[in-house]
Protein backbone atom coordinates (compact mmCIF):
# COMPACT_ATOMS: atom_id res chain seq x y z
CA UNK A 1 0.00 0.00 0.00
CA UNK A 2 1.39 3.51 -1.19
CA UNK A 3 0.55 5.17 2.13
CA UNK A 4 2.65 2.53 3.87
CA UNK A 5 5.93 3.29 2.25
CA UNK A 6 7.96 6.03 3.55
CA UNK A 7 11.16 5.82 1.84
CA UNK A 8 9.50 7.52 -0.87
CA UNK A 9 8.65 10.69 1.31
CA UNK A 10 12.15 12.11 0.55
CA UNK A 11 12.25 16.04 1.31
CA UNK A 12 9.00 15.73 2.86
CA UNK A 13 10.34 14.00 5.70
CA UNK A 14 12.63 17.49 6.60
CA UNK A 15 9.51 19.56 6.55
CA UNK A 16 8.24 19.29 10.26
CA UNK A 17 4.56 20.58 9.86
CA UNK A 18 4.20 17.97 7.20
CA UNK A 19 5.13 15.04 8.73
CA UNK A 20 3.42 15.87 11.71
CA UNK A 21 0.16 15.81 9.70
CA UNK A 22 1.52 12.67 8.36
CA UNK A 23 1.90 11.38 11.42
CA UNK A 24 -1.88 12.30 12.56
CA UNK A 25 -3.22 10.84 9.63
CA UNK A 26 -1.65 7.34 10.02
CA UNK A 27 -2.04 7.36 13.98
CA UNK A 28 -5.91 7.84 13.21
CA UNK A 29 -5.54 5.54 10.39
CA UNK A 30 -4.25 2.71 13.00
CA UNK A 31 -6.98 3.47 15.34
CA UNK A 32 -9.38 2.93 13.09
CA UNK A 33 -8.22 -0.41 12.03
CA UNK A 34 -8.00 -1.07 15.87
CA UNK A 35 -11.71 -0.73 16.74
CA UNK A 36 -12.50 -2.55 13.94
CA UNK A 37 -10.64 -5.34 15.15
CA UNK A 38 -7.76 -5.39 12.69
CA UNK A 39 -4.70 -5.03 14.78
CA UNK A 40 -2.03 -6.48 12.35
CA UNK A 41 -2.97 -3.63 10.09
CA UNK A 42 -3.34 -1.46 12.79
CA UNK A 43 0.10 -2.10 14.29
CA UNK A 44 1.84 -1.27 10.83
CA UNK A 45 0.56 2.04 10.61
CA UNK A 46 1.52 2.71 14.20
CA UNK A 47 4.94 1.75 13.64
CA UNK A 48 5.03 3.93 10.58
CA UNK A 49 4.40 7.01 13.04
CA UNK A 50 7.07 6.06 15.06
CA UNK A 51 9.50 5.36 12.06
CA UNK A 52 8.62 9.03 10.73
CA UNK A 53 8.59 10.89 14.24
CA UNK A 54 12.68 9.12 14.31
CA UNK A 55 13.07 10.69 11.33
CA UNK A 56 11.66 14.24 12.08
CA UNK A 57 13.56 13.86 15.35
CA UNK A 58 17.00 12.95 13.33
CA UNK A 59 16.55 16.12 11.32
CA UNK A 60 15.24 18.09 14.04
CA UNK A 61 19.01 17.15 16.21
CA UNK A 62 20.88 17.94 12.92
CA UNK A 63 19.86 21.61 12.35
CA UNK A 64 20.50 21.86 15.67
CA UNK A 65 24.33 20.68 15.71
Amino acid sequence: MWLLNTDKLGPMAEHIEASRCLTMTYNNIGVLYKQDKKENVAIRYLKKVVEIEEKMVNCETQKTD
